[in-house]
Protein backbone atom coordinates (compact mmCIF):
# COMPACT_ATOMS: atom_id res chain seq x y z
CA UNK A 1 0.00 0.00 0.00
CA UNK A 2 1.33 3.18 -0.85
CA UNK A 3 1.66 5.68 1.84
CA UNK A 4 0.46 9.28 1.17
CA UNK A 5 3.04 11.97 2.07
CA UNK A 6 1.69 14.50 4.77
CA UNK A 7 1.24 17.88 3.61
CA UNK A 8 0.75 19.83 6.60
CA UNK A 9 2.32 20.55 9.55
CA UNK A 10 1.79 17.76 12.50
CA UNK A 11 -0.22 18.92 15.88
CA UNK A 12 1.71 20.51 18.94
CA UNK A 13 0.71 19.98 22.14
CA UNK A 14 0.80 22.52 24.64
CA UNK A 15 1.31 22.23 28.70
CA UNK A 16 -0.94 23.74 31.43
CA UNK A 17 2.48 25.20 33.09
CA UNK A 18 3.13 27.22 29.22
CA UNK A 19 -0.51 28.24 28.66
CA UNK A 20 -0.37 29.37 32.39
CA UNK A 21 3.31 31.30 31.83
CA UNK A 22 2.01 32.68 28.23
CA UNK A 23 -1.56 33.94 30.38
CA UNK A 24 0.49 35.96 32.46
CA UNK A 25 2.75 37.16 29.86
CA UNK A 26 -0.36 38.13 27.99
CA UNK A 27 -2.82 39.43 31.24
CA UNK A 28 -2.89 43.26 29.33
CA UNK A 29 -3.95 41.89 26.06
CA UNK A 30 -6.38 39.76 27.51
CA UNK A 31 -8.44 42.36 29.70
CA UNK A 32 -8.61 44.80 26.58
CA UNK A 33 -9.82 42.10 24.50
CA UNK A 34 -13.50 42.41 22.89
CA UNK A 35 -15.52 40.14 24.83
CA UNK A 36 -16.35 36.84 23.41
CA UNK A 37 -20.05 36.37 21.51
CA UNK A 38 -22.60 34.48 23.63
CA UNK A 39 -24.97 33.36 21.07
CA UNK A 40 -24.33 31.96 17.51
CA UNK A 41 -26.64 35.23 16.49
CA UNK A 42 -24.31 37.71 17.81
CA UNK A 43 -20.98 36.30 15.71
CA UNK A 44 -22.85 34.60 12.90
CA UNK A 45 -22.65 38.04 10.81
CA UNK A 46 -18.99 39.08 11.85
CA UNK A 47 -16.21 38.72 9.01
CA UNK A 48 -14.56 35.56 8.55
CA UNK A 49 -11.98 34.73 9.48
CA UNK A 50 -13.25 34.33 13.10
CA UNK A 51 -10.72 36.50 15.64
CA UNK A 52 -12.13 34.76 18.93
CA UNK A 53 -9.57 31.80 18.92
CA UNK A 54 -10.84 31.45 22.77
CA UNK A 55 -14.06 30.56 21.75
CA UNK A 56 -14.96 26.89 22.52
CA UNK A 57 -16.06 26.64 18.49
CA UNK A 58 -12.65 28.29 16.98
CA UNK A 59 -10.67 25.59 15.23
CA UNK A 60 -7.20 26.92 15.79
CA UNK A 61 -6.85 24.99 19.12
CA UNK A 62 -8.26 22.46 21.26
CA UNK A 63 -7.89 21.76 24.92
CA UNK A 64 -6.87 18.43 26.19
CA UNK A 65 -8.31 15.83 28.36
CA UNK A 66 -5.58 16.77 30.61
CA UNK A 67 -5.37 20.66 30.47
CA UNK A 68 -3.02 21.46 28.07
CA UNK A 69 -4.07 23.09 24.40
CA UNK A 70 -3.27 21.40 21.18
CA UNK A 71 -2.57 23.85 18.56
CA UNK A 72 -4.68 22.65 15.21
CA UNK A 73 -2.69 24.64 12.84
CA UNK A 74 0.91 25.60 14.18
CA UNK A 75 2.06 26.86 11.17
CA UNK A 76 -0.54 29.79 11.24
CA UNK A 77 1.08 31.43 14.07
CA UNK A 78 -1.36 34.42 15.78
CA UNK A 79 1.55 37.07 16.76
CA UNK A 80 1.92 37.43 12.64
CA UNK A 81 -1.88 39.12 12.72
CA UNK A 82 -3.26 37.65 9.57
CA UNK A 83 -2.14 33.84 10.30
CA UNK A 84 -5.88 33.07 10.73
CA UNK A 85 -6.42 34.08 7.03
CA UNK A 86 -3.82 30.33 6.64
CA UNK A 87 -6.54 28.22 7.83
CA UNK A 88 -9.15 26.61 5.89
CA UNK A 89 -11.98 27.18 8.41
CA UNK A 90 -11.99 28.85 11.68
CA UNK A 91 -15.33 28.54 12.93
CA UNK A 92 -16.79 24.91 13.96
CA UNK A 93 -20.31 26.20 13.50
CA UNK A 94 -20.06 27.19 10.07
CA UNK A 95 -18.61 24.46 9.21
CA UNK A 96 -21.59 22.46 10.34
CA UNK A 97 -24.14 25.31 8.88
CA UNK A 98 -22.49 23.81 5.51
CA UNK A 99 -24.33 20.37 6.25
CA UNK A 100 -22.30 16.97 5.82
CA UNK A 101 -18.86 16.87 4.71
CA UNK A 102 -16.60 14.09 3.72
CA UNK A 103 -13.68 12.74 5.91
CA UNK A 104 -10.92 14.06 3.95
CA UNK A 105 -12.81 17.71 3.62
CA UNK A 106 -13.08 17.64 7.67
CA UNK A 107 -9.47 16.00 7.62
CA UNK A 108 -8.24 18.93 6.02
CA UNK A 109 -9.91 21.35 8.41
CA UNK A 110 -8.70 19.68 11.68
CA UNK A 111 -5.12 18.97 10.05
CA UNK A 112 -5.80 15.19 11.45
CA UNK A 113 -5.74 12.16 9.26
CA UNK A 114 -8.68 10.70 7.42
CA UNK A 115 -9.07 7.72 9.82
CA UNK A 116 -8.81 9.81 12.84
CA UNK A 117 -11.81 11.49 11.84
CA UNK A 118 -13.85 8.12 10.94
CA UNK A 119 -12.35 7.35 14.94
CA UNK A 120 -13.87 10.07 16.23
CA UNK A 121 -17.57 9.66 14.47
CA UNK A 122 -17.41 6.58 15.50
CA UNK A 123 -16.87 7.58 19.45
CA UNK A 124 -19.59 10.19 18.78
CA UNK A 125 -21.76 7.87 17.56
CA UNK A 126 -21.99 5.49 20.30
CA UNK A 127 -21.79 8.02 22.70
CA UNK A 128 -25.19 9.70 21.35
CA UNK A 129 -26.66 6.05 21.36
CA UNK A 130 -25.90 5.60 24.73
CA UNK A 131 -27.76 8.69 25.46
CA UNK A 132 -30.99 7.45 23.49
CA UNK A 133 -30.65 4.06 25.81
CA UNK A 134 -30.16 6.75 28.93
CA UNK A 135 -33.37 8.99 27.52
CA UNK A 136 -35.35 5.57 26.98
CA UNK A 137 -35.06 4.49 30.26
CA UNK A 138 -35.67 7.45 32.32
CA UNK A 139 -39.28 7.51 30.13
CA UNK A 140 -39.92 3.81 30.94
CA UNK A 141 -39.03 4.14 34.62
CA UNK A 142 -39.84 7.19 36.03
CA UNK A 143 -43.26 8.49 37.26
CA UNK A 144 -44.92 10.99 35.05
CA UNK A 145 -43.91 14.76 36.66
CA UNK A 146 -47.99 14.70 37.98
CA UNK A 147 -47.60 12.18 40.29
CA UNK A 148 -49.03 8.97 41.00
CA UNK A 149 -53.05 9.19 40.31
Amino acid sequence: MKRRRRTSTPPRTISRAQVRRRVRQDEDEIENRRRLPLLRSDCIDLPRPCGFVSCRYHLFLDVTGSGGIKLNHPAADLADGPALDLLPETCALDVAAKGGLSFENVAAILNITREAVRLIEGKALRKLEALQDAIALRDEYLEPEGGPE
